[in-house]
C-alpha cells in the first residue's frame, strides 16, 4: 500500500515538522506552504515542498488551486491513496491502523459529503457569485449579491454536494478530478466564483 500525504500548511513550523516526521514512516509527503506564510519552516527533509506556492485565502478558489498543485505533484507517482491534511493535523491512532483500514476497504474513496438539497442554506455557495472579501468593495459586493434575486446553474451534468475539505482518495478518483478541471474550462470558471468553505 503506497500512500501520498498532501499537506497544506501556513503556520506553526514546529508542529508541521513533527507531523511530517511521523508521516514519512508511512508514505511520501508533499507540502504546500501558503505563499503568505512568514514563519521559517524547517525539518522538511525528505519531503517534496511545492515550488511557486499559491497565496491561500479562506473560502476562496485558492484553496482548490493549492490542492490541485499538490495533486499534480503527487499523481505521477501513481500512489494507491492520496490523503489531504492540514499542517495542524496529527494522527490520533497509529498509522499502521490507517493503512490497514485502507487496505481492508480498497478501493474505497474516503470523503464526507451530503447532497446540497439536504443543506439548503449552503446552496448560496453555488448559486451566487462570491468575491474574496479582501477589500471593502468586495465585502459590499458579497452582501449585495446575496439579496439579488438571481441564481447560477451548475455546469452541465453536475449535481451540487457540500462536504468537508479533508479526504483520502484513490489514484483513479483524484486523477479523474484533476483531468476534469484540466479539460473543462467551464468547471474552473464556475467554481472560481463560488464560496469554497
Amino acid at each position: 500500500m503506497r500512500i501520498a500525504y498532501l499537506v497544506m500548511a501556513h503556520q506553526r513550523p514546529g508542529q508541521l515538522a513533527r507531523l511530517v516526521t511521523h508521516l514519512r514512516n508511512s508514505g511520501d509527503v508533499f507540502i504546500h506552504i501558503d505563499r503568505k506564510a512568514t514563519d521559517g519552516f524547517y525539518g522538511l527533509d525528505g519531503c517534496r515542498v511545492i515550488p511557486d506556492p499559491i497565496a491561500v485565502y479562506w473560502s476562496s478558489w485558492s484553496h482548490v488551486e493549492a490542492e490541485f498543485k499538490l495533486a499534480r505533484a503527487a499523481l505521477p507517482g501513481r500512489f494507491d491513496y492520496y490523503c489531504l491534511l492540514s499542517g495542524q493535523c496529527f494522527p490520533i491512532k497509529p498509522l499502521e491502523q490507517f493503512e490497514a483500514h485502507l487496505r481492508a476497504n480498497a478501493p474505497t474513496e474516503h470523503i464526507r459529503y451530503i447532497p446540497a438539497a439536504d443543506w439548503p442554506e449552503c446552496l448560496v455557495r453555488f448559486e451566487k457569485h462570491y468575491f474574496v472579501p479582501r477589500t471593502i468593495i468586495q465585502r459590499a459586493l458579497n452582501r449585495l449579491i446575496r439579496v439579488l434575486p438571481y441564481r447560477r446553474s451548475l455546469p452541465a451534468g453536475l449535481t451540487p454536494y457540500n462536504g468537508w475539505q479533508w479526504w483520502t482518495l484513490t489514484h483513479d478518483c483524484l486523477s479523474s478530478v484533476v483531468d476534469a478541471f484540466a479539460t473543462r474550462a467551464d468547471l474552473t470558471s464556475f467554481f472560481r466564483c463560488c464560496k469554497n468553505a
